[in-house]
């Protein structure tokens, strides 16, 4: 994975304001991309494998917690080398299921300008009435766009 071009803005990224990771809701979730960003840089920089970042690794994309991966950047940030134990005792986080439309925490809100132009793009695409889009919610627009996508 390329290395990010302003290294500077992420070793100074501020991880202070965070509550302690055993609080975070998320902390079951995979590491997210800025992690692994970061988790890139400074393994380059401290001469650390990371087996889950390494393409020759069988453990290559088994990607820790969110919560791991936040004390391993804590750890590198603060100058202390994991020891490979430790690294290679992490467990792969389960990659998120992908809930149905209706289950979503935002399921209700009012649809943007864009997925509702998505909308009327795919069905002009696909001959179909675009339908009236006063009153729709987000969720309402994403099930009539997978019910296109299937058609």
């Amino acid at each position: 994975m390329p290395l990010p071009t302003n290294t500077s803005m992420i070793a100074s990224a501020p991880t202070e304001e965070l509550p302690p990771p055993e609080q975070w809701a998320t902390e079951r979730q995979r590491m997210s991309p800025s992690q692994e960003r970061m988790l890139v840089h400074l393994a380059r920089e401290h001469s650390v494998h990371l087996p889950f970042l390494d393409p020759a690794s069988p453990r290559y994309q088994q990607l820790p917690s969110k919560v791991d991966a936040r004390i391993l950047i804590d750890m590198l940030k603060s100058g202390q080398t994991p020891a490979q134990d430790f690294v290679d005792s992490l467990p792969e986080a389960q990659p998120e299921e992908i809930t149905a439309p209706y289950e979503w925490q935002a399921a209700e809100d009012t649809p943007s300008e864009a997925m509702l132009h998505q909308l009327r793009s795919v069905s002009a695409k696909m001959g179909v009435a675009v339908p009236d889009t006063a009153g729709l919610k987000k969720a309402d627009v994403a099930a009539m766009l997978r019910a296109l996508d299937h058609m």
